[in-house]
Parts: C-alpha cells; structure tokens; sequence
C-alpha cells in the first residue's frame, strides 16, 4: 500500500507543477527549472530534456482531469503528502517572481479538491517561512 500512495502522490506533485507551470499562459524557463530540480531533489527521479519537452508541449492532464485526480487520491494521502502536493505547485508559481491571481485560484482549488480545510490551504499558500 505505502508504494501506491508514494507513486500516486509523486504522479500528482509532477501533474500539479506542470499544470501551474501553464495556468498563468507563459511557460518560463526558470518554471522549468524548479520542476526539474523538485524532481531531482524532492521526488527522486530526473527528468530528461525530452520529457519536459513532451510535458510542455501537451499538460499531463487537463486541470478538470487533474482536480479529479487529486480528489481521487485524497483518499489515500495522509496530511503531509497532501501538503507536499500543494507546496510543489506554490514552488513553481514563485519560480518566475510573479503572482498571477489565476494560479493562486488554481492552487486553493488544488488545495479544495485534496481535501483540505481553507485554514490548511491558507496556511500552507501564505504563512511560509
């Protein structure tokens, strides 16, 4: 059981960033970038030049299918992975230095669709260290 939900999380946090990466309607390099090394450093796994390229061309998932997703795997990720997915999406929203209200509407109904309450949400998108 604990594989699945390690796989499926990592599958929504690599969904999730890809997705935010698009939200705003400009794909930056430096949103690449933080994809690349939460990969590599939180998730474990490299993603090739061509993979991102592959991702970039073509979402994952659509946001409908991803909120799906993640309502789907609520079920099975505790708390902190929950968070983990959230948190991987803020990473990229702040990668290229600017806010675009469509991504932080995006990432409370990332946050809704996991489950979580509005206090976890918001503590998790505005009280950072």
């Amino acid at each position: 059981m604990l594989k699945n939900v390690e796989t499926t999380c990592r599958a929504l946090i690599l969904n999730v960033m890809v997705c935010m990466m698009e939200v705003d309607g400009v794909v930056d390099e430096r949103e690449i970038d933080r994809i690349c090394e939460i990969c590599e450093g939180i998730v474990g796994f490299q993603l090739k030049d061509t993979v991102m390229e592959r991702l970039i061309g073509s979402v994952v998932v659509s946001r409908a299918e991803l909120l799906d997703q993640l309502k789907t795997g609520a079920g099975i990720l505790d708390d902190g992975r929950r968070r983990q997915v959230l948190s991987a999406g803020l990473l990229v929203l702040e990668a290229d230095l600017r806010s675009d209200p469509r991504e932080m509407r995006f990432l409370r109904d990332v946050g809704l669709a996991l489950g979580m309450a509005d206090e976890a949400i918001d503590a998790a998108l505005y009280e950072r260290d």
